[in-house]
Order: structure tokens, then C-alpha cells, then sequence
């Protein structure tokens, strides 16, 4: 009772374990999911930014380039206005001397005018050429933005993948989790079978019991009798105690079946070997229980048969204490049934889990 106590807390425990397994998954997930979100957001607010900048750049250009018509324009109208100046003052030198101071003086406005324009197409051309270089830089960081998002799609699309991957992981586990409720189910009727097999071996002995006895009273003194009886005392314990097996081999076909992949991957578990020699505490239970049930039925068999053997000399009285000690001796037969049927339960659990553990590894 106490190995089996301690059987069931490292089961306990087992399962505690890979429910924190879950839910450290599915948190990781959520995270995972926020964080695809928050991803996308910053990538539509950078997009918008850059937008209107872009805008912007493209807003000042035009107005430079209005501005360099505009000054264009002015420089035409200059030129033509000094054509017909320097017309009129040939014509003027020719007229008047005084003009002349006039136009000198016209002159020089002129010069400080064209000096300004010069001056102005100048900035112009500058200011120009700082366009170009903004331009650039608009251009180069429209660049870095598209490689970014090209960086967070990948980002995306890799944490979609692993996501699926998850899935698939989650579902395989509720398959396999489905697929040990079944041998549970099929174990339960197993340990049915055997309580009605215990239940005519106690039909079978009480039948032995009214022959003996009967037997008993038609040859008290008669000593060759008892190996008989001894023989009929084994065949009414002997049964087949290769029934207990618990199938479990099904598993690996139907998971085979489903996917060959996770079948090759489940090689090495417990449900690919059925006996392993080498070391003891890696034997399956229905290997052992077996062997240690018929150490104890042939203990039982040995002595009781011992005591039935003294009945026979004995008077009455003996007569009832043999049928005390063979009930006695149906007892304890049951108890062992009931003991290697409670040793049977938590292997099963114990495989179930040795069969999540590695499955999880797996992924």
C-alpha cells in the first residue's frame, strides 16, 4: 500500500506538471499574439509618419520650384527692360548730354538689382540643393521604413508558423490523451472480466468444498486419499492468469496509422516494449504480478493443503476447522486478486504519463 501510495503522488505530481506545462504554452501564445499586435499598430503609425513627410517634402518642392519661375520670370522681364533701356539711351546720348547723368545713375540701380537677382538665384540654388539632400534623406529613411516592415512580415510569418506548430502539438496531445481514456475504459472492463472469473472460481471452490467434505465423510480413515484432494485443491486455484495483461499495443498501430512521423518519434517509449530484462523496475506490471501471485498461491496451497491433510485424521471438529481454513484460504486468494488489480491501475496511469513526457519533448 505504500508503493502504491507513492505511485500515485509521482502521478500526481506528473500531471501537476504538464498542466503548468499548458498553461506556460498558452500564456506564451497570448504574449506572442499581443505582441504581433502591437507590431502591427507601430508599423501602420510609422507608415502614416512617413507618409507625411513625404507629403510634406513633395509640398516644398513645389513651392520651390514656383519660387525659381517666379525669379526666372522677373530675370526675362529684366533683360528685355535693359534692352530697351540701352535702345533708348543710345538714342538719348545722342540727344542730350544731360540724359546721360540720368542713365549712368539708371545705371548703377540697375547693376545693384541684377548684383540682388544674382544674389537671390544664389539662395535659390542653395536652398536647391538642400531639397535634394532632404529628398535623399526622405528617400533613404522611406527605405529603412520598407525594410523594417519587411523585417516585421518575416517576424509575422515566423511567428504564424510556430503557432501552427503549437497547434498541431496541442492537437496531438488531445488525440493521445482521448486515446489513453479509451485504454482506461478497455482496462475497466478487463478488471469486469476478472471479478466474474473470481466469482466462479469461488463457485468452483465451493462445489470442491461439498465433494471433499462428502468425501471426507465416506473415507475418514483412509489415508491414500489426499493427494487427490490436493490436486482438486490446485485445479480449483489454477487459472489462467495470462488474462490480467492490459492491452496496449493497439496505441503505436493507430499512431502509425495517423502519422508515421510522430510513431517514429514515440520509438524508445513503454508502449514499444512489452519486457525489459535488465532492470527490474522498468518490467511492466502485468509481467510481474503474475509471478509474485503464483509464489503466493503456491504458499497458500502448501499450506493449506498441509491442513487439510491433517483433517482427514482429525474428528469433526477438524473437520470444521478445514472448512474454516479453506474459506480463510478463498480470502486471502481474493485479496491477491484485488492487490494485483489495484497494482494494474496505477501502471497504467504511470504509462499514460511516461507517454505525454515524451511526446512533449518531441516538440
Amino acid at each position: 500500500m505504500d508503493d502504491l501510495a507513492l505511485v500515485l503522488k509521482e502521478v500526481a505530481t506528473e500531471a501537476n506538471q504538464v498542466k503548468e506545462k499548458l498553461s506556460s504554452t498558452k500564456a506564451e501564445l497570448e504574449h506572442i499574439k499581443q505582441g504581433a499586435e502591437q507590431s502591427k499598430g507601430t508599423e501602420r503609425i510609422t507608415e502614416d509618419r512617413y507618409q507625411k513627410l513625404l507629403d510634406e517634402a513633395y509640398k516644398e518642392t513645389e513651392r520651390y520650384k514656383n519660387t525659381v519661375d517666379r525669379l526666372r520670370l522677373e530675370a526675362e522681364e529684366s533683360l528685355l527692360a535693359w534692352n530697351d533701356k540701352e535702345i533708348g539711351f543710345v538714342s538719348c546720348i545722342k540727344s542730350a548730354e544731360e540724359e546721360k547723368t540720368l542713365a549712368q545713375q539708371e545705371n548703377i540701380k540697375l547693376i545693384e538689382s541684377l548684383k540682388a537677382a544674382n544674389d537671390t538665384s544664389k539662395m535659390a540654388r542653395e536652398e536647391n540643393f538642400k531639397l535634394r539632400d532632404i529628398l535623399k534623406q526622405a528617400l533613404n529613411e522611406a527605405s529603412v521604413a520598407k525594410e523594417a516592415a519587411s523585417i516585421a512580415r518575416d517576424e509575422n510569418s515566423q511567428l504564424k508558423d510556430s503557432l501552427a506548430e503549437k497547434d498541431e502539438t496541442f492537437d496531438f496531445l488531445t488525440r493521445e490523451n482521448e486515446r489513453l481514456r479509451v485504454n482506461e475504459a478497455k482496462a475497466q472492463k478487463r478488471i469486469k472480466e476478472l471479478k466474474q472469473l473470481l466469482s466462479l472460481a469461488s463457485t468452483k471452490e465451493s462445489k470442491t468444498e461439498d465433494k471433499e467434505q462428502r468425501e471426507i465423510f465416506k473415507s475418514r480413515n483412509s489415508i491414500p486419499g489426499l493427494p487427490e484432494d490436493g490436486k482438486k485443491l490446485n485445479k480449483a486455484f489454477s487459472f489462467d492468469l495470462s488474462e490480467l495483461k492490459i492491452p496496449i499495443e493497439y496505441v503505436n498501430e493507430n499512431v502509425a496509422d495517423e502519422d508515421p512521423k510522430k510513431s517514429e518519434a514515440l520509438k524508445g517509449s513503454i508502449f514499444d516494449t512489452t519486457e525489459s530484462p535488465k532492470s527490474e523496475p522498468h518490467t511492466p506490471v502485468h509481467r510481474r504480478v503474475p509471478s509474485s501471485f503464483m509464489d503466493d498461491a503456491e504458499t497458500i496451497n502448501s499450506e493449506d493443503l498441509e491442513h487439510l491433510e491433517g483433517s482427514h485424521f482429525g474428528d469433526e471438529n477438524d473437520h470444521r476447522n478445514a472448512q474454516r481454513k479453506s474459506r480463510a484460504l478463498l480470502r486471502r486468494f481474493g485479496d491477491l486478486l484485488k492487490r494485483s488489480v489495484h497494482k494494474k491501475e496505477p501502471s497504467v496511469d504511470h504509462q499514460t504519463v511516461q507517454k505525454k513526457e515524451p511526446s512533449i519533448d518531441h516538440q
